[in-house]
Parts: C-alpha cells; sequence; structure tokens
C-alpha cells in the first residue's frame, strides 16, 4: 500500500517537471543541458566600436629645382648631397649620363625644402599642395620659373636627420607656383606646387572594439557589407575591422565614415521606427541636423515615410534638410524642392544644395539642375554648380591639360563671362561663358618686359613672343586666335623639340606669369570679363596636432 502511494506521487511530481525522472536500476538519467544561443550585438556601430583613423599628416622632404635662370645656387650641407647624389643616380640609373654633382652645383637649381600635410582619411593618388623653400644661408635669390624635381616625402616627426631612413608616404614634383597678384605675397625664394604632392598608399582605417568579441566583429563586418557592398569592411582579428572605403564615397569620405558609425545592429522594426522618429524629431527642431541627417540616410528607405511630409512645410530649413536626407536615400521627390531652393537668391542654402544634387542626383537630374544654375549672377553659385559638373564629366566643361603643368576649363553657358584662376589644389584657369574672345588692336606686356602680346587693328592673329630668361634670343612671335584658351595654351605649352615638329608649339610661360598676364588683359580692357582668383595656399606648418604613422 505503502509503495503504491509513493508511486503514485512521484508520478505527480515527474508530471509536474520537480522530479527528475530515474532510469535503470538504481541509476539517475542523464541530464541535458541546453546551449544558450549566441546573443546577437545590437545598437549602433559608433556604440560597439570606436573608429580608428590617422589624422593630418605632416610632412617634409629635400629635393631639387631646376629651371632657373641663374638664379639658384651650389650650396648644400654636404650630408643632404650625399642623399640627393645618391637619389639622383638611383632615378636616372640606365636612362642618361648625369653628373649629379654638376647637377647641383648648377646656378640653375636650388636645393629646396619641401613641407605638406597629407590631408585625412586620405586615399593613395589623393593630391595635396607643397611649399618649397631655398634652403637658409644659400646664395638662390630666386625659384620663380623652376620646377621641383620627383621627391620623397616623410612623417615629420621621424624624420631627424637628411640620411634617416623612413617610410615614403608621399612623393612631390612639378612647377613651382609664386603668386604674384599680391603685392605682399614675400621673397621669392618660396614658393608652392599646387597639387604636387602625392599620396603613395591608402591611409589604415579601423574600427576598434574594446572588449575583442569575434561575433561582433563578424556581425560589423557583415552588416558594413551588406549596406555598403563587398569589400568594404574586412574582420582582421576579434578587436579590428579594417574599412575600405568605397568608390562612391571617395570624394565624400567623412560622410561615409560617420554613415559607418550611425549604422545599426540587430534593431527590430518597431525599435528602428522609434528610432526614426526621434530623428526626425531632431532634424524639425534643428538639434544635431548633420548627425540626424547621416543616420536617417544609412536607415534608408525605411525612413522615408516620416521625412516625405516635410518637403512641404513652410520652414525652409526643414525643408532643406528633408530634401537632403531623402536624395541621399536615393528618393527624387525632393529634387523640386532643392530646385527651388537654388533658383532662390536670398535662399543660403543655395551651395549646399548644388552639392547635394551634385553628389546624390542621378546623372541627367543633377545636369539639368546645375547647368542652369551656371548662368547665376552670383559667382559662388556658378562655380559651385561647375565643380559639379565638371565631376559628373558633363560636356558644358571642356577640359584641356597645358603642358603638363596646368589645365584650361571652358565652361559653355549663359551669364557674365569670367575667368577664374585658382591659386591652391590643382592649377586651373576656368573659363566661364567659353569662347571668350580677345579684342584686337592690343599690347599686352610682363612686368620684366619677357612677353609681349600683340595684336593691331585689323590683324587676323595674335603674336605671342617671350625672350629668353638668359640671352637677347627670342622666341616667336607664335601665331595664335583670338581666343583665349588657345592664346593661353600658346604661352604655356612648351617648344616642341627638333624630332617632334608636329607638337603644338607654345612658349613655356609659367603659370604664375599667364594669371598675372590674364589679370592685366582684363584691366586694359583686351578681355572683357571679370577676373576671380581663388584663395591662396594656406600656409603649412610642421607642428600640428595629429595622429603620426
Amino acid at each position: 500500500m505503502m509503495c503504491r502511494q509513493i508511486s503514485k506521487w512521484l508520478c505527480i511530481l515527474m508530471l509536474s517537471g520537480l522530479v527528475t525522472p530515474m532510469c535503470g536500476c538504481g541509476q539517475r538519467a542523464a541530464r541535458t543541458e541546453e546551449v544558450p544561443a549566441p546573443v546577437r550585438p545590437a545598437g549602433t556601430i559608433g556604440s560597439m566600436a570606436e573608429l580608428y583613423e590617422f589624422g593630418a599628416i605632416p610632412v617634409k622632404g629635400w629635393g631639387i629645382v631646376a629651371g632657373l635662370a641663374g638664379t639658384g645656387s651650389s650650396e648644400c650641407p654636404p650630408a643632404l648631397r650625399d642623399v640627393l647624389v645618391k637619389y639622383i643616380q638611383q632615378q636616372v640609373s640606365g636612362q642618361s649620363k648625369v653628373d649629379p654633382d654638376g647637377f647641383i652645383n648648377s646656378p640653375d637649381t636650388a636645393v629646396v625644402q619641401i613641407t605638406g600635410v597629407i590631408p585625412p582619411i586620405a586615399s593613395k593618388g589623393d593630391r595635396f599642395d607643397v611649399e618649397v623653400v631655398a634652403l637658409e644661408g644659400t646664395q638662390t635669390t630666386s625659384l620663380d620659373g623652376g620646377r621641383l624635381y620627383p621627391a620623397q616625402l616623410k612623417a615629420v616627426s621621424r624624420l631627424q636627420r637628411f640620411d634617416q631612413y623612413s617610410e615614403t608616404l608621399a612623393t612631390a614634383g612639378g612647377a613651382v607656383f609664386i603668386d604674384k597678384l599680391d603685392s605682399d605675397a614675400g621673397p621669392r625664394t618660396k614658393g608652392s606646387v599646387l597639387g604636387g604632392g602625392l599620396v603613395v598608399e591608402d591611409v589604415q582605417i579601423s574600427l576598434v572594439l574594446p572588449e575583442p568579441n569575434y561575433l561582433t566583429a563578424s556581425a560589423i563586418r557583415n552588416q558594413l557589407n551588406e549596406r555598403f557592398g563587398p569589400g568594404t569592411a574586412r574582420a582582421i582579428s576579434p578587436s579590428r575591422i579594417r574599412l575600405k572605403v568605397p568608390p562612391k564615397f571617395k570624394a565624400e569620405k567623412d560622410r561615409f565614415l560617420a554613415m559607418v558609425t550611425t549604422l545599426s545592429l540587430g534593431q527590430d522594426e518597431q525599435v528602428q521606427q522609434r528610432r526614426i522618429e526621434t530623428l526626425v524629431e531632431r532634424l524639425v527642431r534643428g538639434e544635431d541636423v548633420a548627425i540626424s541627417q547621416i543616420a536617417l540616410a544609412t536607415i534608408g528607405k525605411a525612413a522615408l515615410d516620416e521625412l516625405a511630409p516635410l518637403l512641404s512645410t513652410s520652414d525652409e530649413r526643414v525643408r532643406f534638410h528633408a530634401a537632403v536626407c531623402m536624395l541621399r536615400i536615393g528618393d527624387d521627390r525632393p529634387l523640386s524642392v532643392l530646385r527651388q531652393i537654388i533658383a532662390d537668391g536670398s535662399s543660403p542654402y543655395r551651395i549646399e544644395a548644388i552639392r547635394a544634387i551634385g553628389a546624390g542626383a542621378r546623372r541627367d537630374d543633377a545636369i539639368a539642375i546645375l547647368n542652369s544654375a551656371l548662368a547665376d549672377t552670383d559667382f559662388a553659385v556658378r562655380f559651385a554648380a561647375y565643380e559639379q559638373l565638371r565631376n559628373l564629366r558633363d560636356i558644358s566643361v571642356t577640359q584641356i591639360p597645358v603642358a603638363g603643368d596646368f589645365l584650361i576649363d571652358s565652361v559653355t553657358c549663359a551669364g557674365e563671362r569670367s575667368i577664374f584662376v585658382s591659386r591652391s589644389g590643382i592649377a586651373r584657369i576656368v573659363l566661364f561663358g567659353a569662347p571668350i574672345y580677345c579684342k584686337n588692336d592690343i599690347f599686352i606686356e610682363s612686368d620684366d618686359r619677357s612677353v609681349v602680346i600683340n595684336a593691331g587693328r585689323g590683324d587676323k592673329f595674335v603674336s605671342v613672343m617671350r625672350k629668353h630668361p638668359k640671352s637677347p634670343r627670342l622666341f616667336g612671335p607664335l601665331r595664335s586666335s583670338f581666343n583665349l584658351a588657345d592664346i593661353i595654351r600658346t604661352l604655356g605649352e612648351v617648344l616642341p623639340p627638333d624630332d617632334k615638329p608636329m607638337i603644338r608649339p607654345g612658349l613655356g610661360v609659367a603659370y604664375s606669369d599667364i594669371v598675372v598676364l590674364l589679370k592685366r588683359m582684363v584691366e586694359r580692357g583686351a578681355v572683357e570679363a571679370e577676373f576671380k582668383a581663388g584663395p591662396v595656399a594656406g600656409a603649412i606648418v610642421e607642428k600640428i596636432t595629429t595622429n603620426d604613422r
């Protein structure tokens, strides 16, 4: 009887799950332990990992400027001379017979120090301005008209001696630009090479997890590759994900990195919807607008329903930011809003709207809107539209390289004719309202009277001539049409060698001098156009607070 009652209670307890059934003769049944499912990481990538990137990197090197008209010098510290001699021998090995010491000793060359700053998040092939300065204590009097021979640039913080080995981060070379538009431009023993620095390798960008976790690293990698394309992210360890900037973000690297940090993992639809609503509210209130814009664009199409009603609000600021955000997502509904903003001469968002359309709209839509902006009365608006059209390779912008030293961009557009010359970045002359023609019956001369542009009344061509900088010899006169682009090419192209007579001839006038001649032609009425000079290359400072490699 007692045994039956015990069996009854055991059955009840077993059914209740409170007692483990016994198996066999006096043996305990094996317990099956459930392995907990891995927890999928949730939150933004920026909350899980720290973005590790190099900031601007100051670089320095030494090299030789050649092509000087007797204004160089032979002085050079012995240790630096040894380094330069070895470098010259390596560069010209097997190509030509060059006496390195004789080359350095020539009065037509000068040893210079080169400084520059590699921009943050730089990619291989990116260009930056470099400054060249004749060595102190030498007899070099001018670098005007010279050309910097290829040189290596290394991190300032790791270069203490001329002969010290250090990784080459960039190279430098090209025509020396000396600003002659400003009377207080400084001594001519200092100049710059516009866009003369060339980055030799990509700067590494990584996401670093404070607590190594391969599951989290893999989840981040997979999400980034799904959002931005295969190869964007690579988990090289449980604590580090290496990033590669996708081609479409090459001109917007900062934006790409911001999108990376705001990208979310493991959020369900309800959580994401609440996040969208919060971000839209911030956008409307004007709080953290840039971050909210990027976060919404990163979320993508799921945010469109909340953003679309903002296109009809009376607040232009809200309309603009919502339109830019939607355009970035790939929606073309905001194009009409951005077009109206660009056309409104009183809007403070015109240039930003132009850049947004150039970067986010479909090519045909962008070109149609941007071409209308080329005729604007505000030159800043015209220039912004031109830059976007140039990036889109539209036929309204025709580009001609001159002697490998600078570019002529001819812009076909209505509106006032304008001539823009750059003094930083890539050396270029932009002709708005091309073709621009020169008048006849003109006589334009450079300050030193070495270059003359002349056309008498009734002449069918413009005569261009140049005196040799070191002798009474005269180059030219060469004939040019009255088209200003043709005159610039005749000035800037080099004289062809005897064995290549079919190459277009030119006088080899430096970009620095052509810029001054163009300004003079405008001032004296030889060309009916306004003259615009871009900003001067920023001062290059060695001591910068930065992350260095």
